[in-house]
């Protein structure tokens, strides 16, 4: 199942809808909005009939899974847990680990558990972005997202190092996006994937 949602981020369609994001709520942290776009995507066109995305389940106490995908077949679920950072949030991803161990090795049930776990990391051009705000009147060097965005690149260092530590238990990748509305926005998604006795 992993192989279809990894299909649903390196698509052309996926990418048209992650400009529509950024570019109707470049203000907002858009984890959410991410997510309900891959759903879209799997339900739309990557999964087949007997398979179905939903958002928010299961749900167990006051616990829950971000996204899961339901095979009618065999009656299984395949749960993804997601994440949405900037580039400087817990000192560029040093003090990252425990928070990802809290996803990724929950266990709601016994038959519960995350399958899949995406990290998306949002970057931009500081000034690009303060031009776009001031544009519209919108600028607070407050409330703008860009100060959470680190001067260096060894957040990325962090998370390759991160990463690592789950060689043993996961198979790990990163898949890039850009988009240019209203601004150049890059996006990497860091997917852990559990490797499973049935492959998939």
């Amino acid at each position: 199942m992993h192989t279809k949602v990894i299909s649903v981020l390196e698509s052309a369609e996926f990418l048209t809808r992650l400009n529509q994001v950024n570019k109707h709520f470049p203000n907002l942290k858009q984890e959410s909005l991410i997510r309900n776009s891959i759903l879209e995507l799997l339900n739309e066109k990557f999964l087949g009939n007997e398979q179905r995305a939903f958002a928010e389940h299961p749900k167990v106490g006051t616990k829950r899974i971000d996204l899961s995908i339901h095979d009618q077949s065999n009656k299984q679920s395949f749960c993804i847990e997601f994440k949405f950072q900037f580039t400087n949030d817990f000192g560029m991803f040093i003090n990252y680990k425990k928070l990802v161990d809290n996803d990724f090795h929950r266990i709601l049930r016994d038959d519960i558990h995350c399958d899949m776990f995406i990290l998306i990391v949002s970057r931009w051009n500081i000034q690009e972005k303060e031009d776009y705000e001031q544009q519209w009147g919108v600028h607070s060097s407050k409330q703008s997202l860009s100060k959470y965005l680190s001067k260096g690149t060894e957040w990325k260092d962090n998370l390759v190092a991160l990463f690592d530590n789950y060689s043993d238990v996961a198979q790990t990748m990163t898949i890039e996006r850009t988009v240019n509305e209203p601004y150049k926005t890059d996006y990497s998604f860091y997917i852990m994937n559990r490797i499973l006795n049935n492959g998939t």
